[in-house]
């Protein structure tokens, strides 16, 4: 008997791998993205899908890249491992962010201040246990060839010959990614990077997650900034290819402090005050589920850490989840 074509998938055949692929999904802990008040309307991350996350820059799309790699990481199997891919941080900022957020100390008292390195040595001991690997460049290589999804590709197959198996990936950020073939256009560039992103998800049966860029256009909006679909550069190809895009704000970066935020919502009105710790985070798109969900939450930007800010998530329980608001039947 020949081989089996891999594209050849009658019902029988398609029906067996599903089941096949629901017995897996059984074994292991969900991925929610650790967000109370939206976990219950997005689609966790399971192997096979590609979500995004889309701001403007210093709205806080890295640093929900952060938050959802140090989530994660908690909810994998011991011999899976966080794969953080980097093209904008270099490690030693990275694992400084990590070092924020266990000690409490902001990542800027961390650098303006002289370090205690016999005491930072305990903390980063204990960061040795987490099971991610960073993809980046270091102070100490800071130039050693170009970062391609080539490069990345065959640094995960050398972390599976050392047993360490990747559990997720996430990449910060899209727009800068360095491809291998420089004679395409950037547009080319970055739709053939969405693709392979999510090729490469099918192929070691991980979800992958990425962050872009909104484009300035963002910026002429009134109230509240929400990203929408067309806000990402290139939205045409994320559309295509993410199965769920969420956007983040930070208000205080175009609002004056103090200016009341009433948030429409089914059954009544929410009102928020613009500060240093408030960010917005909203459901643009999912080929699964709810659409256009919005919500606010307490955001320290020095730990990056994300907290509602209201524990009654469902607001007198009026956006139930068989109420979506905003649903997309279409899909």
């Amino acid at each position: 008997m020949g081989l089996v074509n891999p594209f050849y998938y009658p019902t029988s055949r398609a029906t067996a791998a599903t089941l096949r692929e629901y017995a897996r999904l059984n074994t292991v802990d969900k991925i929610d993205w650790g967000l109370p008040g939206l976990d219950d309307y997005l689609v966790p991350h399971v192997a096979g899908l590609m979500h995004g996350i889309v701001a403007r820059t210093s709205n806080g799309k890295s640093s929900l890249m952060v938050h959802l790699a140090r989530h994660a990481a908690k909810k994998l199997k011991p011999d899976e491992y966080v794969v953080y891919i980097t093209y904008e941080t270099l490690v030693e900022q990275f694992v400084t962010n990590m070092v924020s957020h266990i000690t409490g100390i902001g990542v800027g008292n961390l650098y303006r201040d002289n370090i205690d390195i016999n005491a930072m040595e305990s903390v980063l001991v204990d960061l040795i246990g987490t099971r991610m690997v960073i993809i980046g460049r270091s102070m100490e290589t800071p130039s050693e060839g170009r970062l391609t999804l080539g490069v990345v590709d065959n640094t995960l197959r050398e972390m599976e010959n050392t047993g360490l198996k990747p559990g997720m990936l996430l990449v910060d950020y899209l727009q800068i990614m360095e491809h291998d073939d420089l004679s395409l256009n950037r547009t080319a560039q970055v739709t053939d990077h969405i693709i392979r992103l999510k090729t490469m998800g099918q192929r070691y049966k991980v979800p992958t997650c990425f962050a872009v860029q909104a484009g300035r256009s963002l910026d002429d909006k009134t109230g509240v900034r929400w990203p929408d679909v067309n806000s990402s550069e290139w939205s045409s190809s994320i559309e295509q290819t993410v199965d769920s895009l969420v956007g983040v704000t930070r208000p205080i970066q175009y609002m004056d402090e103090g200016t009341e935020i009433n948030q429409s919502m089914k059954g009544g009105t929410a009102t928020y005050t613009v500060n240093q710790n408030l960010m917005g985070i909203n459901i643009i798109k999912q080929r699964f589920g709810a659409v256009n969900i919005k919500r606010f939450y307490h955001y320290t930007p020095q730990t990056m850490e994300f907290a509602p800010i209201d524990p009654h998530i469902k607001e007198d329980d009026s956006m139930g989840l068989n109420e979506f608001e905003g649903f997309n039947f279409d899909e």
